[in-house]
């Protein structure tokens, strides 16, 4: 982590010997920032739906199947089902981050953009 935060402080430094490029150069890597964020929490939302949704589907199956199988069939549904339940909590509260932080970008950029930096420093 040093090492990144040292290669950073070098281009930050380099950046600032070069008069014009932190002011042109600004706009447009902020732009670039939010363009990104805005697409991964988009698809980080998307793909913990389409996560949690499976692990429903999953559960619902096996909880059908568990009816009419073996003892031994038994356990290897309800092992499924534990496991869909697990992986559909985590993605679900995974998936409401993201809808936070999505939020956070589409209607407050600037302070998205400050805390970025922020914790960039850090």
């Amino acid at each position: 982590m040093e090492n990144v935060n040292q290669i950073a402080q070098k281009v930050i430094a380099w950046m600032e010997g070069t008069e014009n490029f932190t002011s042109d150069q600004a706009p447009d890597v902020v732009n670039q920032l939010i363009l990104y964020a805005r697409i991964n929490h988009t698809l980080w939302i998307f793909l913990s739906i389409v996560i949690v949704f499976v692990c429903y589907k999953t559960y619902m199956h096996c909880a059908k199947k568990t009816q009419n199988v073996r003892v031994d069939q038994e356990t290897l549904y309800f092992s499924a089902m534990i496991i869909s339940v697990i992986f559909g909590i985590i993605f679900f509260i995974n998936a409401c981050s993201s809808i936070d932080s999505s939020l956070q970008v589409w209607f407050m950029p600037k302070v998205y953009v400050l805390e970025y930096f922020k914790d960039f420093m850090n």
